[in-house]
């Protein structure tokens, strides 16, 4: 509410009650639990395969979707 006052609106900035906001609330929720898993297979990955990937000359997203995704996609 505090928000609609100062922007002139005088609403929400998100209701819970429609798709978006129940999106927003879960999303809130549920994402400590992927980054702590997230986190867990990225400290487990070896940093040889990406430093491998780079001294061959293979840009960020290349190196991204092709070693980093992979392995931490089964997390």
């Amino acid at each position: 509410m505090l928000f609609g006052r100062l922007a002139g609106t005088g609403g929400y900035l998100v209701d819970v009650n429609t798709l978006g906001g129940l999106v927003w609330v879960m999303t809130l929720y549920l994402y400590p639990f992927v980054f702590i898993t997230a986190a867990g297979a990225l400290e487990r990955m070896d940093p040889s395969l990406e430093e491998a990937a780079r001294c061959s000359g293979a840009r960020t997203f290349r190196i991204m979707a092709d070693i980093t995704l992979p392995l931490v996609r089964r997390a």
